[in-house]
């Protein structure tokens, strides 16, 4: 049975940082909180029997927007990781969250810009077919040696298949261009220039933007919660939030999200999805912003 300490020596080994989100989701609800830990405190984050714990663990190193060196893939095939080792790039950490299926880290040598790391998510993702919903540059990973229950009513405990010191040398920007990636960025912002602008002792706090947000438009008469759901991504983006704080914020305030769509992942899902259209479509601003 594997221990604090074990589990801390791990993510310490390979991937290093000065500090993890731990992301706790009580097993049989909808509840879901989030913490920041240093990286000598990790080993207490974590409860004695990991095989009693009531709650599914995920986990992610806490990197500054414009000082990236990890990349997260979901859902990647046996066969696609064996392709990725033969191109050259070595995971950090692979884990089996569900029978053949695996998410894993890659550790990168030279620090990323957001636009860059971004660009190599979405690259990687489309080259070994991993889950476009996990395409980004601040996802959680299942934490290895807790278990889930599956969606046919199994449990499953995440397997830690394998983990390596190996720091893989970057991708070039001609190969992920991360120049369209600001291109689409830049263009964006300038379309929802026209965002309510909130002004109150809790203007820089995101849940109060983002509830405020969907109020104004469910008030409009917007009944399309998914229009809202995107809209208010779009003008989150527009404030320059990171988008695991965007996400965040929508997963506490979006009206009965995991209701209308299933489950917690399906949900995170979604808003991934939701996040990366953002970023790559340009709407007029009379659709963004509804007089």
């Amino acid at each position: 049975m594997s221990t604090k300490p074990a589990i801390a020596k791990l993510y310490h080994e390979s991937l290093p940082c000065a500090a993890y989100v731990i992301g706790l989701r009580e097993k049989n609800t909808k509840s879901w909180k989030t913490f920041t830990v240093q990286s000598d405190k990790l080993k207490d984050a974590f409860p004695y029997n990991f095989f009693k714990s009531k709650y599914e663990y995920h986990i992610k190193p806490l990197e500054a927007i414009n000082s990236h060196h990890y990349t997260f893939l979901d859902d990647v095939s046996q066969e696609n990781i064996n392709r990725m080792k033969l191109d050259g790039l070595i995971p950090a950490m692979v884990i089996e969250t569900s029978p053949n299926k695996f998410q894993l880290w890659l550790r990168f040598e030279k620090t990323m810009s957001y636009e860059q790391a971004l660009a190599t998510s979405r690259y990687l993702t489309r080259k070994y077919e991993a889950d476009k919903g996990a395409i980004s540059t601040s996802h959680f990973s299942r934490c290895p040696y807790f278990k889930r229950i599956l969606k046919n009513g199994t449990v499953f405990e995440a397997k830690l298949v394998e983990n390596s010191r190996i720091i893989n040398h970057n991708l070039e920007d001609e190969v992920i261009q991360p120049q369209k990636e600001e291109s689409y960025k830049e263009t964006l912002r300038r379309s929802y220039s026209k965002a309510p602008n909130i002004k109150s002792p809790l203007s820089s706090d995101i849940d109060a933007k983002c509830k405020t947000y969907i109020s104004n438009l469910v008030n409009k008469g917007y009944e399309d919660m998914s229009m809202v759901d995107f809209i208010t991504i779009a003008w989150l983006y527009r404030d320059g939030y990171s988008q695991g704080s965007i996400i965040s914020a929508m997963m506490n305030n979006s009206h009965n999200l995991i209701k209308r769509k299933g489950n917690f992942h399906n949900a995170q899902r979604y808003l991934n999805y939701t996040f990366a259209n953002v970023e790559k479509k340009v709407v007029c601003e009379k659709s963004m912003s509804p007089q």
